[in-house]
């Protein structure tokens, strides 16, 4: 952040959000002075944030782990969640084949023992593996 300046020909000019004023408030410069401007021209430093460990609710919110895979979070009653399954690659009925490449196309028809020809359009691609996949 730059240092703001006082005008040269109002060397004791003082800095408000409103602009440069004289020490009766009669405005010289009309100019919006950001708070954090100010400070740094009056030579306030701002108050770094400070953990206090006892204003946290500990009966709030505690997560624990009981297994490597399994997390289990603790709000008065107990949700157990599940392990994620591990998916080498998605699921066809999720895959959005209008929205696949022809060389993506192409490498899924691969996969599944299908020869498709770019030259083809897209569509026609998509509807020749459609009826491989469904």
């Amino acid at each position: 952040m730059a240092k703001i300046k006082a005008p040269g020909w109002a060397t004791d000019a003082i800095p408000t959000t409103r602009g440069w004023e004289t020490t009766d408030g009669e405005l010289l410069i009309a100019r919006k002075h950001k708070q954090a401007e100010l400070n740094q021209y009056h030579g306030i430093v701002p108050e770094a944030p400070t953990f206090n460990p006892e204003a946290v609710d500990e009966n709030l919110y505690t997560i624990s782990t009981s297994d490597e895979n399994l997390y289990t979070m603790y709000t008065g009653d107990t949700i157990t969640v599940d392990p994620a399954e591990l998916l080498t690659e998605a699921p066809i009925g999720n895959v959005a084949l209008g929205k696949m490449t022809k060389v993506q196309l192409e490498s899924l028809g691969n996969e599944h023992g299908v020869e498709l020809n770019r030259r083809l359009t897209k569509a026609k691609m998509v509807e020749q593996l459609k009826k491989v996949l469904v």
